[in-house]
């Protein structure tokens, strides 16, 4: 398959023990990383991951970021927090660009419709951290194959994802962000997938099923597979993702691995 996958991953920055904004450690320009960039996104920094081809591609590119982001930081005495929400002292989002959250919409594959935030960044302490995961194939010339490709994600990533990262931050960041089937279609033949936290970048093998497990949705999505022709109710799953059902969750992943 002529299958390409990058990311954007957020994350908190925090010194002394106590967070901090990105924008003045990041400035405008950003910085350069092996394979891509670091920006501040809002409060939190955030880089992008080259396109890769290969499952090992795929997880250098975004760990060799990482570190190399760890090591650049830690020139300032900065570290790296790695979750999927967090409070921030009102004192760090004073800038303008704490104020705003992001500019461009996403969409939900259920509802075919712009997924509206619940509240306004001035009026919360709470920030967000997700790693969206970028494909592209051809197949996905035909945008509904996109809708249906961001479906068969959240049978195999958004339901693990329940799972792996059942935590309060991530079902904090889910009152925002990371809903089922929240994606942003691309203008190449491919998507975002937006529901996941930075829960998989915390090793290499995490990264790696991430890859698996969105190679696998893809040739499904080739096969003629959707949720539905593999056993599975949308409406069930799209429900125990925006709920957090780690019950539910744990029976469908047993379903799938059957």
């Amino acid at each position: 398959m002529d299958f390409t996958i990058g990311a954007d991953i957020e994350f908190m920055l925090e010194k002394d023990g106590g967070l901090v904004s990105a924008v003045p450690v990041l400035g405008h320009e950003g910085r350069e990383l092996p394979y891509g960039r670091i920006f501040f996104d809002n409060v939190l920094a955030e880089f992008t991951v080259d396109p890769a081809a290969s499952r090992d591609g795929f997880i250098n590119n975004v760990w060799e970021n990482l570190e190399e982001a760890r090591r650049q930081f830690a020139k300032d005495g900065i570290g790296i927090r790695v979750a999927a929400s967090a409070h921030f002292p009102q004192d760090e989002l004073e800038t303008d660009e704490a104020k705003l959250f992001g500019c461009s919409p996403d969409f939900c594959a259920y509802e075919l419709a712009v997924n509206k935030l619940s509240c306004n960044a001035e009026d919360t302490t709470l920030r967000t951290a997700g790693a969206h995961v970028h494909f592209c194939h051809p197949v996905f010339e035909d945008p509904f194959k996109v809708v249906e490709m961001i479906k068969l994600m959240d049978l195999r990533l958004g339901i693990l994802s329940v799972v792996e990262d059942d935590t309060d931050e991530a079902r904090e960041r889910r009152s925002l962000y990371g809903a089922a089937g929240a994606h942003r279609p691309k203008e190449y033949p491919g998507g975002e997938y937006r529901p996941m936290s930075n829960w998989w970048i915390r090793d290499r093998e995490s990264i790696g099923i991430v890859y698996d497990l969105t190679s696998r949705c893809l040739q499904d999505l080739v096969d003629g597979q959707t949720v539905n022709s593999l056993g599975f109710d949308p409406e069930t799953v799209r429900n125990t993702i925006n709920n957090g059902d780690v019950v539910v969750a744990k029976e469908i992943l047993e379903k799938l691995d059957a």
